[in-house]
């Protein structure tokens, strides 16, 4: 794989827009990218934007790093961080070829029109008579900035009316018989529509299309009902949490969830879930690291048990760890693997009780998870 110009061209020589990088870091940048691991250049640039997170270069070789790796909306995104710090280098922008897998991509054209164009050479001062030159063609009009990308939709924000509930609510509901928690999303349109662990995009289509489950809700006096697409329904008396959105119907207890702040959010979560009977029970755990430089490890594990009279069986799995790249958008994490695969999750932290500018627990798929130290 060719070595990326840019890389060398900051190891070889001393960036006006920031001190030189360390000699033992210069010689690994280069050794890594010689040898085409830009996996592990990603890992030593992820080092040196928490060592030094105001450097542009450092972001745009991130940029680099994750346009070869195959990630081009991570790469646009460590590439318009770039600029925002002050890069302003466009000749090069629109030249590296670690780049040329994103240049015919929307976003990069945008972030090539943030940079100043270079200046026209300036012609030599000639003795004797002007020389008469064909006059200098009109510049072309700047092409038209690309439509703006739809913003993920949204949903309604988390509040108790006089017409019921409103907006997204977590819900946790404990099963004696079974010895388990229930936990689920439930998502109140406000025009009389309910939906059960919706996807994350708050469209009616995607809502009807995606939702485990829909149906109709209608709030009369005291009392909720919610009637379901199949024909089955609840209703229960509704107890309001005081003024707060909050409340409990049917058993469950039903949480507001505010609108994710995804910049605070790093750490180690831990979370899972777990049943029992009288033949036996499982167990699922999930352990999700977050870096605050984008990178993520991922780990699960789920058991099983069956009883018998005369017998007892167990089996197990263990999958992972897989690495890669996070970003939060929206009520979702997507997941970004070195093969090129992503995934989207329904996720969005909650704050701690006793100090709210700290993460308290993160929803990630289908369950709560907890923060713990390493």
């Amino acid at each position: 794989m060719k070595i990326t110009a840019y890389l060398l061209q900051i190891l070889a020589l001393v960036c006006v827009l920031g001190a030189p990088l360390r000699g033992q870091e210069e010689s690994e940048l280069a050794a890594m990218a010689a040898a085409g691991d830009f996996a592990q250049v990603r890992v030593l640039v992820a080092r040196l934007i928490e060592r030094e997170p105001r450097e542009p270069r450092h972001r745009y070789n991130l940029a680099c790093a994750e346009a070869r790796l195959g990630f081009s909306e991570l790469a646009l995104d460590a590439l318009e961080k770039s600029v925002q710090l002050g890069f302003k280098d466009r000749a090069l922008l629109v030249t590296d070829d670690d780049l040329a897998t994103l240049r015919s991509l929307p976003r990069f054209q945008a972030v090539v029109r943030l940079l100043p164009a270079p200046a026209p050479a300036t012609p030599a001062a000639r003795a004797g008579p002007a020389i008469a030159r064909a006059p200098t063609p009109a510049a072309p009009p700047p092409a038209k900035a690309p439509p703006a990308q739809p913003a993920l939709a949204l949903p309604e924000s988390a509040r108790f009316t006089s017409a019921g509930p409103v907006g997204l609510f977590f819900m946790t509901r404990f099963w004696i018989f079974t010895g388990s928690l229930e936990q689920m999303l439930w998502y109140f349109d406000g025009r009389g529509r309910v939906y059960q662990n919706p996807r994350g995009v708050f469209t009616p289509e995607a809502l009807a299309r995606d939702s485990a489950r829909h149906g109709t809700y209608a709030l009369a006096g005291d009392k909720l009902k919610v009637t379901w697409s199949d024909g089955k329904g609840s209703e229960s008396l509704v107890e309001r949490d005081g003024q707060r959105a909050g409340f409990s119907w049917d058993g469950g207890i039903f949480s507001p969830v505010a609108p994710p702040d995804w910049s605070a959010v790093s750490g180690y979560f831990e979370g899972g879930a777990s049943f029992s009977g009288s033949s036996g029970g499982g167990t699922s755990v999930s352990a999700l690291t977050l870096r605050a430089d984008g990178t993520f490890s991922w780990s699960r594990g789920a058991s099983l048990r069956g009883e018998t009279p005369v017998s007892v069986a167990t089996a197990g799995s263990v999958s992972g760890p897989t690495e890669g790249r996070w970003k939060g958008e929206g009520y979702q994490i997507v997941l970004s693997y070195a093969d090129g695969r992503s995934e989207r999750f329904v996720a969005f932290p909650t704050p701690d009780a006793r100090d709210a500018s700290k993460v308290g627990m993160l929803f990630f798929n289908g369950s709560m998870h907890l923060p713990k130290p390493r």
